[in-house]
């Protein structure tokens, strides 16, 4: 029994002696309990969330812009080059009776930019333009076929659009040089059309093929333009 008892007495001063060690090194690494809450507050401040949105950020010029109501507050451009079209297109030009001339091939490349500053669906469009004519007149005047050219600018409203095509009317102003051909003075021009897209690869609104029927007059004479016309927005 005394054997024991003397084991057991070597036994808890072999353990008083490691634990006394160990005590001391938790008490110096742990934060006393005046600092720990303090800690803790301070984290919650950097934490808390804001009592409402509009005050989120309100002291850091930095966050301001991140805000949705910012970003929702930012005015997209007046005209928008940022969605510009722009194609070409091939067809036929037909002349009013005054032009003494057949139907003809045309061509050219044409452009377009949204204009958001506007309300509703505004747009501005220009195109570049060259047809051919031969004129029904005597064999004896010079310059009675060739290749002429206009330029086209005017703007256009979408009239409607869907997941399939859209439609657009177009108004503008041409000025037509005529290449020196026999009885014909370089003029101006009005131009009314309408352009009707059909979107090249569904749910894809960046690319269109499109039919333009154009029509240009000076007083009793015109002709028309009908092209087809492919068209891609960078």
């Amino acid at each position: 029994m005394n054997h024991l008892k003397r084991c057991a007495f070597a036994f808890g001063c072999i353990a008083a002696f490691l634990a006394g060690p160990a005590l001391s090194y938790a008490a110096t690494q742990s934060p006393s309990s005046e600092v720990l809450p303090q800690a803790l507050r301070s984290s919650a401040d950097e934490l808390a969330l804001p009592r409402s949105l509009s005050s989120w950020g309100s002291e850091d010029p930095a966050l301001i812009s991140l805000l949705p109501q910012q970003r929702m507050a930012v005015q997209p451009p007046f005209i928008d080059f940022g969605k510009a079209e722009l194609g070409g297109f091939i067809g036929a030009v037909k002349y009013s009776a005054d032009f003494d001339a057949d139907v003809d091939i045309a061509g050219g490349i044409t452009g377009r930019v949204p204009v958001p500053g506007l309300p509703g669906n505004w747009g501005l469009w220009a195109s570049l333009a060259a047809a051919g004519m031969t004129r029904d007149i005597p064999f004896f005047y010079p310059h009675r076929s060739g290749t002429w050219f206009s330029a086209n600018v005017g703007a256009d409203y979408t009239l409607t659009t869907s997941e399939i095509w859209l439609v657009r009317a177009q108004a503008g102003v041409t000025y037509n040089y005529w290449n020196n051909l026999q009885g014909l003075d370089n003029n101006f021009a009005g131009t009314v059309g309408l352009d009707i897209g059909f979107y090249w690869i569904k749910f894809n609104h960046r690319t269109t093929v499109n039919l333009n029927p154009q029509v240009s007059f000076n007083g009793s004479n015109w002709y028309a333009i009908l092209g087809l016309e492919f068209q891609v927005q960078f």
